[in-house]
């Protein structure tokens, strides 16, 4: 699964009341149970509101942790080509989307699946996906 840059925020920045959601999958990634991924361009914007929100120190824990957890999957020409044509109200959701391809992730997890209606990957909330992996026995402690 690919994670949307929002719900990597509300673990890390503690955004009540989904952050305990998103820790759950990403611990579902440490652990081995899932597959995670983040897009590259991600990152940046992930320390850019860390660090304007918390702090600089914080923000750089927050990448480290987030590299030590999840594929970081790099976008080159055609991925950004490919982001562009498909024309979606947001740029970075697009990226989102290419970058889901290249790393052949089942789903894009987000809270926002409305920002990714028509794209050829499909899209979960964060509580439905972890509902979904506790009753397949992914995740130990959920069921």
């Amino acid at each position: 699964m690919l994670f949307d840059t929002n719900v990597i925020l509300d673990a890390v920045l503690d955004r009540r009341p989904w952050a305990t959601e998103a820790r759950k999958l990403l611990d579902g990634a440490a652990g081995g149970a899932v597959e995670g991924f983040v897009a590259g361009h991600a990152i940046t914007a992930i320390h850019h509101v860390v660090e304007r929100e918390v702090s600089m120190v914080a923000a750089a824990t927050a990448v480290a942790d987030i590299l030590t957890v999840l594929e970081v999957v790099a976008l080159g020409h055609a991925g950004f080509e490919r982001a562009l044509s498909m024309r979606l109200a947001d740029f970075e959701d697009s990226l989102q989307v290419s970058a889901a391809l290249v790393a052949g992730a089942d789903y894009i997890v987000t809270r926002n699946a409305a920002d990714f209606r028509g794209t050829p990957v499909p899209t979960r909330p964060p509580g439905a996906l972890l509902a979904t992996l506790a009753a397949s026995g992914y995740l130990p402690g959920e069921r």
